[in-house]
């Protein structure tokens, strides 16, 4: 199995036979990301070994069985994935692919994608690059069926439907991987803990847009001393200032790459969000997300047209 760079091409299907090796693929954009539908019988166990051509900078691709079981190893992370179970690795670095177990027919869905697109912090991120993510229960079974469907109707998939189909898909992601990271006990705050965070972050995501909205504000709002705020918020790795931050560009962010809004100014969208200058909302976008907020949405929505420009 061999997964190529990002193409902008539109979808399409391929299909090659050699005498050692058989494989289908079909390949969709879906905004920033590129799926890819692989079916793969080989004679022998090896499907595959990266490097990967010429991806994107920073890409990362997910890779998901769908029938068959698989293994994948990079950084000497080996990863068993059985079908339903997915990981996430370095598009850029070396990664190797092989078929196990006693199916001759491994069919998976391939993601690719920049990492600018995936709301998961770095630090986390790299924690669970190339560590397989299970299927089930609760979260992982609806992330593993609502990727199945993904791969099952690539084909109906319309163009002014792509860019939020992919939002959806890499917001569903996400949040299995920051349920991953709160199993394994990273950074999780205690009950008590919980109980007074919840409301605080609801209250801060229904204020986003106020420019008056302050750690201040936020514990005044809830009747706990700034102290105290800070320490909750320290205790799980960030401080409040800096997630309030986050929180506002990440909804930049996904308004620069809706089509429906592709006609609002960059400098309203960052308004609407909370920032009251045009100036630093520009700078904070560029060093949170590698890139000026107009070329970003040039580059996401040009995907829809068609017509991607270089990142």
């Amino acid at each position: 199995m061999t997964m190529t760079s990002y193409s902008g091409a539109p979808p399409e299907r391929r299909r090659r036979c050699e005498p050692h090796l058989w494989y289908e693929q079909h390949v969709d954009d879906l905004g920033a990301v590129q799926a890819r539908v692989v079916t793969n019988r080989p004679l022998g166990r090896r499907l595959g070994r990266t490097p990967l051509g010429r991806p994107r900078p920073r890409g990362l691709t997910l890779t998901m069985p769908l029938r068959g079981r698989i293994a994948l190893s990079q950084d000497r992370r080996p990863a068993v994935l059985d079908a339903g179970d997915f990981v996430i690795h370095d598009a850029i670095r070396p990664c190797r692919v092989r078929a196990i177990g006693p199916f001759d027919l491994v069919q998976a869905l391939v993601l690719q994608f920049p990492r600018v697109v995936l709301p998961v912090p770095g630090a986390r991120l790299e924690r669970v690059l190339a560590v397989p993510v299970r299927s089930g229960p609760g979260l992982g079974e609806l992330t593993s069926r609502f990727l199945r469907q993904l791969a099952g109707n690539l084909d109906e998939v319309r163009p002014a439907q792509a860019v939020r189909l992919a939002t959806a898909t890499l917001d569903l992601v996400a949040a299995r991987l920051a349920h991953v990271s709160a199993v394994d006990g990273s950074a999780v705050p205690g009950a008590r803990q919980r109980e007074l965070l919840t409301p605080i972050h609801a209250f801060v995501e229904e204020n986003l847009g106020d420019p008056r909205l302050s750690p201040s504000a936020v514990a005044t709002a809830h009747h706990i001393s700034l102290r105290y705020l800070h320490k909750l918020f320290r205790d799980q790795g960030a401080t409040v200032a800096a997630w309030i931050r986050e929180r506002r560009l990440e909804g930049c962010r996904r308004s620069l790459g809706d089509p429906a809004l592709a006609a609002s100014p960059v400098a309203a969208i960052a308004a609407r969000h909370g920032f009251t200058s045009a100036a630093h909302f520009s700078q904070a976008f560029k060093a949170a997300y590698g890139m000026p907020p107009g070329r970003y949405r040039s580059w996401i929505l040009g995907s829809v047209a068609g017509c991607r420009p270089d990142p």
